[in-house]
């Protein structure tokens, strides 16, 4: 996941459908975690 975080940050966040897609069908898993992650901060910040 963080080669596609480079490709996002160095392409200026442009990527084609193709590497998107692969992507999403084989780490979806690590953007699940991530949301989780977001959750969890926005929980903590909110107390």
């Amino acid at each position: 996941m963080k080669s596609y975080r480079n490709i996002l940050v160095h392409r200026n966040g442009k990527i084609d459908d193709e590497t998107g897609y692969y992507i999403l069908k084989n780490h979806l898993e690590d953007l699940y975690v991530f949301c989780e992650q977001i959750e969890t901060y926005i929980e903590n910040v909110k107390r």
